[in-house]
């Protein structure tokens, strides 16, 4: 079973999931922050993460974050190596400052396989002159309705 080490430095909490089967570990921000109207912040969450071999973690907003609290998360990949401290990118996208205490969870990591790893079979990139048909195509953005 794959496990993921965590160093937690002072005003960090080791990150958790939710409810079962939730997808991500919620990341509790470490210090107190205002973002400011149109600001963008690395908002700290005090911790670094070793993930095992053959993952990758993605940062991501949680869904209450935006709606309720105008703060538009950024999505960042964590690469199997990287052991350095983890941030949540986040702008506020209100008109009013916003005060995030230190506990409160903005972001999630999430795990998942990678898929250029060999124990997953190596992903081959080949290039091509044309791609096969699709029953979608080239149809996006919409293109299934609402």
């Amino acid at each position: 079973m794959p496990t993921l080490r965590v160093r937690v430095d002072a005003g960090g909490r080791v990150p958790a999931g939710g409810k079962p089967g939730d997808a991500g570990l919620d990341l509790f921000v470490s210090e107190p922050v205002v973002i400011e109207p149109g600001q963008f912040v690395d908002v700290p969450c005090s911790v670094a993460v070793g993930l095992p071999a053959g993952w990758w973690g993605l940062i991501t907003g949680r869904s209450s974050t935006l709606r309720s609290r105008g703060l538009l998360v950024t999505q960042g990949v964590i690469d199997t190596g990287y052991r350095g401290l983890l941030f949540a990118g986040v702008y506020n996208l209100s008109d009013e400052p916003v005060a995030v205490a230190a506990g409160e969870r903005l972001a999630q990591l999430i795990l998942l396989p990678n898929v250029r790893d060999r124990r997953f079979g190596r992903l081959r990139v080949r290039r091509v002159a044309a791609l096969a048909d699709s029953s979608r195509g080239t149809s996006g953005f919409g293109s299934t309705g609402r």
